[in-house]
């Protein structure tokens, strides 16, 4: 419930900022513009935010919403190089979980009942890739007859490292009580993938939501197996140059 609670409040405060941020559709840009709109035959004239040769770096923050086991909350930043204004490389994303173990977990540790000699759950530590964006789809959107809202929406494939830590839980069947040890840690492969929407302020900032996913190749019970480590984040990147 917490975690929907989260979720629903940062969708809130985006859409707030967006609606605070926006201006009305101003005139045509008009000059160099309107010429190079006109050459690549654009579909959406008067865009204002072309990203091509331009980098962007990012902060957001987040959480791993269908974790039961540890509550992932998440800080990072991203460094993208767009080759076009469709394409770009984001060269570097890091992602720094802070997890504590749920009462859910301590509950299934700590219960003779449940019939579990030994449970195992995954901490992040860290989390770092690179990854090929695509920008297929952009627009604008008009809100309530003033707002309008630029956008993109973009994909992102790539790879990375992610850093854990498996904790086990054993109890006995007569107790109440367990105990803790680490059955694993270190750095682990990823296949990184997702989708984001980016709301275009001004002529150099963007706020933008992701929804990604690190599948990382991480320990399990003395096995290597894939595991879906699934992220909501928000936040704002700054252009530069900026879109002048």
């Amino acid at each position: 419930m917490r975690q929907r609670v989260a979720l629903l409040a940062l969708l809130l405060l985006q859409t707030f900022c967006v609606s605070a941020w926006s201006d009305d559709d101003g005139p045509e840009i008009g000059g160099s513009q309107n010429k190079y709109e006109k050459e690549i035959q654009a579909v959406v004239r008067n865009k204002r935010f072309y990203k091509s040769g331009k980098v962007e770096l990012a902060i957001s923050a987040g959480l791993l919403p269908y974790d039961s086991l540890f509550d992932h909350y998440l800080l990072g930043g991203r460094l993208a190089w767009h080759i076009s204004d469709h394409y770009g490389w984001e060269i570097v994303d890091f992602q720094k979980p802070f997890g504590s173990v749920t009462s859910f977990t301590t509950s299934l540790a700590s219960n003779p009942t449940k019939n579990i000699a030994v449970l195992q759950a995954l901490q992040l530590n860290n989390m770092v890739g690179t990854s090929f964006l695509a920008s297929p789809f952009y627009g604008k959107i008009r809100f309530f007859g003033a707002q309008v809202v630029y956008l993109d929406v973009y994909l992102a494939l790539g790879l990375g490292m992610v850093n854990t830590t498996t904790h086990e839980y054993n109890h006995t069947a007569s107790s109440t009580t367990f105990s803790q040890t680490v059955a694993a840690t270190g750095w682990d492969l990823s296949l990184n993938y997702g989708v984001g929407f980016k709301f275009f302020l001004g002529n150099a900032f963007s706020l933008y939501f992701d929804m990604r996913n690190y599948m990382s190749n991480s320990v399990m019970y003395g096995n290597r197996a894939l595991r879906s480590n699934f992220t909501v984040t928000g936040g704002f990147s700054f252009f530069l140059p900026n879109f002048g």
